[in-house]
């Protein structure tokens, strides 16, 4: 909810500002700051979201994660076919046990 909070606030303060200027200094420094400034705010807002996201918010991924892989793949010792192995049957479960009626 941060990213939404963080754009909400940002763009209430954009629409004050734009605002405030157009009141103050008219018509025209309103729309070269909504279209100037407006814009670098949105893409400050966006980078700073983005460092702040990937630095404390998002959990840390190694980069050489083969721990998935190998636990799937067979092992050369074993020779035990890998979970994803299409030829490998499924064990039998209750209702395969079931007599058709």
């Amino acid at each position: 909810m941060i990213g939404f909070e963080g754009t909400l606030l940002l763009n209430i303060l954009r629409i004050v500002m734009v605002v405030v200027l157009g009141v103050f200094f008219g018509q025209v420094a309103a729309i070269v700051f909504h279209d100037y400034a407006g814009t670098i705010m949105v893409l400050v807002w966006l980078l700073l979201f983005w460092t702040i996201a990937n630095r404390y918010l998002l959990a840390p991924c190694d980069e050489q994660d083969d721990s998935v892989d190998s636990t799937l793949a067979p092992s050369a010792e074993s020779g035990q076919p890998s979970a994803t192995d299409a030829s490998t049957p499924l064990p039998a479960t209750d209702s395969d046990s079931r007599p058709d009626s």
